[in-house]
């Protein structure tokens, strides 16, 4: 008769080093994860700072966070230079060619472009990707109200062989610009409590 390999000490010797193996990376996953948590989470916010200083009115010193309608952003800050507030730094996501493309958008108190950056997207490399180029990036400075892609007033060109992504940025410019817009007419009180 065959004995069980379940009552055999050799097996059972190797079922425990892995599962001591097993634990003991677990562990070791874990303890990283928890040192490295501070660390990640600093520099994410100095990322998102470093945009949000790009992209704001100039001289702007300082950001709050806004209550916002998630339906039209997926955060909201304003931008102060020292006690007046200079404007708006909002992120959204667009629907590009390649799927979400994230960006965030920058709104002077007066409601137009102060900048715009792409934090990121799936665009096809070579073509729709062309959209980071800072020129068509530039080319919504100084826009307000709704912006289209062609040309004419309030036009920008979409980047050739990319007209989906481009109208994925101009997208996401009309979603800031009327987060901002709806904020304002809603009466949003701004305060620099909340300050980053």
């Amino acid at each position: 008769m065959m004995e069980s390999k379940f009552r055999n000490p050799a097996w059972r010797r190797s079922a425990l080093v892995l599962a001591g193996t097993v634990l003991l990376s677990l562990v070791l996953v874990l303890v990283v994860r928890a040192v490295t948590a501070g660390t990640i989470l600093s520099r994410t916010a100095e990322a998102k700072q470093a945009v949000m200083e790009s992209v704001a009115p100039s001289d702007t010193t300082h950001f709050s966070q806004l209550p916002y309608d998630p339906a039209m952003a997926d955060d909201m800050y304003a931008a102060w230079q020292g006690e007046a507030l200079a404007g708006y730094c909002v992120e959204v996501t667009a629907d590009g060619f390649g799927g979400p493309m994230k960006l965030m958008v920058g709104v002077s108190a007066q409601g137009s472009v102060t900048g715009v950056a792409i934090l990121s997207h799936s665009e096809t490399p070579g073509m729709g990707d062309g959209v980071e180029d800072a020129s068509f990036l530039e080319s919504f400075l100084d826009l307000s109200g709704t912006v289209r892609i062609g040309s004419g007033s309030n036009a920008v060109e979409a980047v050739s062989g990319a007209t989906e992504s481009s109208q994925a940025v101009a997208q996401g410019v009309n979603q800031a610009l009327a987060a901002v817009a709806a904020y304002s007419a809603e009466g949003g009180a701004v305060s620099e409590e909340g300050e980053i």
